[in-house]
Formats: C-alpha cells, structure tokens, sequence
C-alpha cells in the first residue's frame, strides 16, 4: 500500500491492513501486537518522516497539545510526501516493511525511553520487544520488522 500527499492526510491504513490480516493463517495469533507495531511504525513515519515534527514539541505541560496542533497545521497543508507500506506473510512469520520520503534519522543513536511517563521515546523500544527483528535502513526513513514464528498463541489451544 502506497500513500501520497492529501491521502495521507485522509486515510488511516492500519485498521484496512488489520483487516486483510485477519484472513490469514496465523496473523490473529498475534493480532494486539502486529496492531501496535504497525499503528507505532505509520504513526512515526508520518509524524517525523513526512511532516518533520519533532517529538519534543511534547513537552511541557501543553506539550501535546502544541504537538497536535502543528501536526494537524501540517496535515492540512500537506501535499507531497509518501508512506509505503509493504506485509509479507509466509506460514506464521510476518514481516512489516514501512518506508516514507522523509530524510531518516539515526536509528543507532536513539536514547532510551525516559520512563512510562516520558511524553515521547517509548514507541521504537516498544516496536523492539514485541518484534523477533527490527532492522532500519536508508537513514532510517525505512523499517522491516520481523515477527517470530510461534507455533501457538497465549490462552488459545495449539
């Protein structure tokens, strides 16, 4: 799936993709994870790919607020840029592969999370421990995560 410019500023993908996922094999065992990631990886290639906002716009006590503001400034006067979006599904592996034509960022030089109240920083590790590989290329403007096989899920029969 490919989108481009004022689409971008209309469609959300994750609930279509979750939707074609259900149908197959395997993919709901997994289904609250690849949820997360996937709404995590889009959300951050919008966000700070294409629209360039800076997550320390956070902070503060009118932090978000400020935040959601200029992303929907940005939004609405959006008209290039792209975010790709590619699954792979092969027995019960998953791969997810998220590109978007923003310039990337240092993928390797990410601080840890600040703690569960931190107003930004949870999401790559978050993507990170629910992922069996997360792998960053092109500046990290793209992301191709892996989720492992498994051969039954939590609370349901194998």
């Amino acid at each position: 799936m490919r989108l481009r410019g004022r689409t971008l500023a209309t469609v959300d993908p994750v609930p279509l993709i979750m939707s074609q996922l259900k149908e197959l094999r395997g993919a709901n065992c997994q289904q609250s994870a690849v949820f997360t990631v996937l709404s995590e990886l889009y959300v951050n290639a919008l966000d700070h790919g294409v629209l360039e906002l800076d997550s320390k716009l956070k902070q503060g006590p009118a932090g978000f607020e400020i935040y959601f503001g200029e992303r929907a400034r940005r939004l609405a006067a959006l008209s290039a840029g792209q975010v790709e979006i590619a699954l792979a599904a092969q027995g019960d592996r998953l791969t997810i592969r998220i590109a978007d034509s923003g310039r990337g960022f240092d993928s390797a030089r990410q601080a840890p999370a600040a703690g569960p109240l931190a107003p930004f920083g949870r999401g790559i590790p978050l993507v990170r421990a629910l992922c069996g590989e997360v792998v960053y290329e092109r500046n990290g403007a793209s992301v191709e995560v892996r989720f492992p096989q498994r051969d039954t899920c939590a609370g349901t029969p194998g």
